[in-house]
C-alpha cells in the first residue's frame, strides 16, 4: 500500500499482514529498542525544530558509555541505509 492510500484509508491497511510490521516483530528487543529510539529522532517535527540531538540526547541520558556506543553505531547504520548519502558527481552505485 502506498503512503497516500494509508493517509487517506488508513481502515484499508492490515497491520497483520504488513511485511514491516513482520519483521520489526521479529527484532530482539534491543533492536527494536534501537528502532523506537530511531523513529523519534527522524519524527518531522525533531527535523522542522532542529532539535534530533537534543531529542537524542534526551532519550539516552541513562545509557553507559558503551550502551550509547552500541546505540549509535546501530543508528548510523539504520540512518545509511533508510536515507543513504547522496552519490557524488562521477561515483556509480556499483
Amino acid at each position: 500500500m502506498d503512503e497516500e492510500t494509508a493517509d487517506e484509508d488508513a481502515e484499508s491497511y492490515d497491520c497483520d499482514g504488513c511485511e514491516v510490521a513482520a519483521a520489526l516483530a521479529g527484532l530482539d528487543p534491543f533492536n527494536r529498542r534501537v528502532w523506537a529510539l530511531y523513529q523519534q529522532i527522524v519524527t518531522r517535527l525533531a527535523a522542522d525544530l532542529h532539535a534530533g540531538s537534543a531529542v537524542l540526547e534526551r532519550l539516552t541520558r541513562e545509557m553507559s558509555a558503551d550502551e550509547f556506543d552500541d546505540v549509535w553505531r546501530r543508528l548510523v547504520l539504520l540512518y545509511n541505509t533508510i536515507q543513504p548519502p547522496p552519490k557524488r558527481p562521477g561515483e556509480s552505485g556499483e
